[in-house]
C-alpha cells in the first residue's frame, strides 16, 4: 500500500496487542515503560515514556541515522534570509 517492505518499516508499541506488528517490522521501538514483553521484544525502548516525549526521541533517532541531526533541525529553525511569493 505505501510501496515499502515490512523491513523498510519502523513500529512503536507499547502493549501485547502490538506485538504480532512489532514481528513483522524492520524496526520495532518501545517507550520505557512499554509491557515487559513488547520491551523484550523491541530492538529498541526508548529513554523516554509513553507521552513524554518518546515521538521526538524516534524522530531524532531515524533523522540522526540518515543526517547529521543538529543540520538537518538548523535548515528548519534558521531564519529565512529571502522571501519569495
Amino acid at each position: 500500500m505505501l510501496g515499502i517492505d515490512n523491513d523498510e518499516a519502523a513500529y512503536v508499541g507499547d502493549d501485547v496487542l502490538d506485538l504480532p506488528v512489532m514481528e513483522q517490522v524492520g524496526l520495532a521501538i518501545s517507550p520505557a515503560d512499554g509491557y515487559k514483553q513488547v520491551r523484550d521484544m523491541a530492538h529498541i525502548v526508548t529513554e523516554a515514556n509513553g507521552g513524554k516525549g518518546v515521538v521526538r526521541e524516534v524522530a531524532d533517532l531515524l533523522i540522526g541515522s540518515r543526517t547529521d541531526l543538529k543540520q538537518a533541525y538548523h535548515k528548519l529553525v534558521s531564519p529565512q534570509t529571502e522571501i519569495t511569493q
